[in-house]
């Protein structure tokens, strides 16, 4: 089929990096699932080339399957075609097409919704030319070796009948047929996905569906060693732990959103998030850069699980608070469970002292949400954050030992943090 050969480079060709990443956010199941509103889309991935990664990799079936990133791609909203330019997002294109509009074609109606195959092709034509055009290399990856991956990470599922709550046996089945239809024997998630749909009768949201979907979503990003970040909530933990191969933990939950959504959300408003373009997030980096965002955020991942978890988790949270300051947006962080817990762990280390010189400084309200917490102004460690001037001056030890007893109540969902002194 006619079209231009993209350029792309291996892996190790970006080895040098700082936070480079790998986004599911497209996954086209998630967005067909939930019919989740096009423009909330386009908001995740803003947020992801901001916050997760200088370098957002995009895989080539989300591309072409997804039709509200096709869409804004076509309309250039908010700059978004500048985002490849810049390299902030970056396609993951498979070895065995020289383009999308070849990959569109040779998945013909083997996808989640058939229905797009022509739509698709208007998007792939647009974004090869664009690509090609300017020159824009795409990351090459051996498609071969992530078909064998994934069939070994449901592989894996099948020897936990426990986490497909019974349904090991279709499983198999699907997988079986899948294999059959495949000239090569391998296995790919569309086909599963569309015998269990299409001939099996199962749901979307079915829950066999959304364990194989665990192994699809997560089996490129570990195959590659790169971090990634998912709507973990609509995923199994159970099946994250065993795809994952996680150690056994008494709360798998906590586990699996540690890997799947290592930084709490920050709160910026949609006017803020409206107001930033793909042409702005290099100056923002830039930004982040000064603050030392991305190397806290990069020790924060390589020591997730060690002895100084704490000390690195919450650098990286004074640091996203500077960085959001400097943005424009400083409305908060909404911390989930496992995170809420670390915080406190941290606080219940401080001794608060006159002389401690406000290691713990809380400067606007703090609320508490049901699972999530949002903390407005929350700074702790506190060396970094001191020397720029954002705590200022020393807190009298009857004024911070009754600040740290507020947000212990706070973590615990009895209190509301108060600004007054």
């Amino acid at each position: 089929m006619a079209g231009p050969n993209l350029r792309r480079m291996p892996l190790t060709e970006w080895s040098s990096e700082q936070t480079r990443f790998w986004s599911t956010q497209l996954n086209d199941i998630r967005f067909l699932s939930e019919q989740t509103p096009a423009a909330f889309f386009l908001t995740e991935i803003k947020l992801q080339c901001i916050f997760y990664g200088k370098r957002v990799f995009v895989a080539d079936s989300d591309l072409i399957n997804h039709p509200p990133f096709q869409d804004a791609f076509l309309s250039d909203a908010s700059r978004l075609r500048s985002a490849f330019r810049h390299g902030l997002i970056t396609l993951a294109i498979r070895d065995t097409v020289p383009n999308l509009v070849e990959l569109n074609a040779r998945q013909g109606s083997n996808r989640a919704d058939p229905s797009i195959q022509d739509r698709a092709g208007v998007f792939a034509k647009a974004a090869d030319d664009y690509l090609a055009g300017g020159d824009i290399p795409s990351l090459g990856w051996d498609i071969a070796s992530v078909a064998s991956s994934f069939e070994r990470r449901v592989g894996l599922l099948l020897q936990n009948p426990r986490v497909l709550g019974g349904h090991g046996d279709l499983l198999a089945e699907s997988v079986a047929k899948a294999k059959s239809s495949d000239a090569e024997g391998h296995l790919y998630f569309g086909p599963v996905y569309k015998y269990l749909v299409h001939q099996k009768g199962l749901a979307r949201e079915h829950h066999l569906i959304r364990c194989v979907n665990v192994a699809h979503s997560l089996n490129a990003c570990v195959n590659l060693g790169l971090s990634t970040c998912v709507p973990s909530e609509a995923f199994p933990p159970e099946a994250v732990s065993c795809v994952l191969q996680l150690p056994s933990y008494n709360e798998p939950l906590d586990e699996a959103d540690k890997d799947l959504r290592l930084l709490p959300d920050p709160v910026l408003t949609d006017e803020v998030l409206d107001r930033i373009t793909f042409d702005d997030i290099p100056g923002l980096h830039r930004i982040a850069d000064g603050i030392g965002y991305f190397e806290a955020l990069e020790a924060a991942r390589k020591n997730l699980r060690t002895s100084t978890h704490i000390d690195t988790y919450i650098d990286i949270l004074n640091k996203l608070r500077l960085y959001m300051r400097a943005i424009g947006g400083d409305r908060g962080i909404r911390l989930r469970g496992w995170q809420s817990d670390l915080v406190q762990n941290k606080i219940d280390q401080i001794e608060l002292t006159a002389q401690d010189r406000a290691l713990l400084w809380l400067t606007v309200p703090i609320l508490f949400y049901s699972p999530l917490r949002i903390i407005f102004g929350i700074s702790l460690d506190l060396t970094a954050v001191v020397t720029v001037g954002l705590l200022g001056g020393g807190l009298e030890q009857k004024r911070a030992q009754r600040k740290k007893t507020e947000l212990e109540s706070f973590l615990k969902g009895s209190a509301k943090i108060s600004t007054t002194t």
